[in-house]
């Protein structure tokens, strides 16, 4: 499955960048067809401010208990209000384990990736928002890395997809199954980052395949402006995506380490998967100026620490 990022630019006062991700292989004999899939792209609009869009009196967009998109408004051409029911790539359940190494030319972070036993969908693509420049990133057999994104600096998002045919099941990231192998070379220094996934949906013609988004571009179905563009905004890249926190590269060498340690505590803070170590954290932040007094706080609270919580406390400790 070969993903490809297309960037468009329409019209004179704004550009649209709009990302397909085309699921290909080149791992099958020549005769063999490819299979290719979507995952629907949804315009931005940058530089000037759009009018906004009518809305009519029953439009409605919401998302549904597990997650789904749920559009009201629309019309097939000549009847009644019909209500649309989109199942979105959010039914995945990513849990991420990070083990970083320092060496001569930086930091070596290797993913493990499992798919828990409860999800509903296999992981298709999923990506890394890293704050710190990557150097070079490389996948396990029947994946692939397609794109290192840097054109929103310092952001830089790094991009795993499969490479194989939906049909083989060969390393794909089912419910219960893991994946190590992914790879992210960088000068930066470890930190909290965000990872995004997505879910995979039957293509046309396979067994299980719905034909609920194309529903939206239908020219039997009517709906305003205004519903079509917020159906779509829930169906974007991002949006699309089960988004978690984890390890990645950071912060450059020139940020100090001192600086550095109370960022990412500070961070932590922030951020609900840190919760029982808050107040500890905030102590350790009003006491703590060096880095010494930092790093045997931090230790204190590797040793009650789990998940991404000791993924984080291990990192400050051995890398700063």
């Amino acid at each position: 499955m070969l993903q490809t990022i297309k960037h468009l630019a329409v019209g004179n006062c704004f550009a649209r960048v709009a990302v397909a991700l085309i699921l290909s292989t080149s791992l099958m004999a020549q005769d063999q067809k490819q299979s290719e899939s979507q995952l629907r792209v949804v315009p931005r609009v940058f530089g000037t401010k759009q009018p906004d869009l009518a809305r009519s009196p029953n439009d409605r967009v919401w998302l549904d208990e597990a997650g789904n998109l749920v559009v009201e408004g629309a019309r097939r051409r000549g009847a009644e209000a019909i209500t649309i029911a989109i199942t979105r790539r959010v039914h995945v359940r990513p849990i991420v384990n990070c083990s970083v190494r320092s060496g001569p030319d930086g930091f070596t972070y290797e993913y493990r990736i499992t798919n828990a036993p409860d999800a509903k969908q296999w992981i298709q693509i999923f990506w890394l928002d890293a704050l710190g420049p990557i150097g070079a990133a490389r996948a396990p057999e029947y994946w692939r890395v397609y794109n290192i994104e840097r054109s929103k600096p310092p952001l830089e998002r790094v991009f795993f997809g499969r490479d194989a045919l939906d049909s083989d099941t060969n390393r794909r990231l089912t419910p219960g199954a893991s994946q190590d192998g992914f790879v992210v070379q960088s000068q930066a220094r470890p930190g909290l980052v965000r990872l995004f996934f997505v879910g995979h949906k039957p293509l046309p013609g396979e067994s299980g395949y719905i034909a609920d988004e194309a529903i939206l571009e239908s020219s039997e179905v009517e709906m305003s402006d205004w519903l079509r563009q917020e159906a779509n905004k829930h169906l974007s890249m991002e949006a699309n995506a089960v988004v978690i926190t984890g390890i990645g590269p950071k912060y450059p060498p020139s940020v100090p380490a001192v600086q550095a340690l109370r960022n990412e505590l500070l961070e932590a803070v922030r951020n609900p998967g840190f919760l029982l170590d808050r107040d500890a954290i905030n102590s350790l932040l009003n006491a703590g100026q060096d880095r010494a007094s930092l790093q045997a706080g931090i230790e204190g609270l590797l040793r009650k620490a789990t998940g991404i919580r000791a993924d984080l406390y291990s990192a400050l400790i051995r890398h700063y």
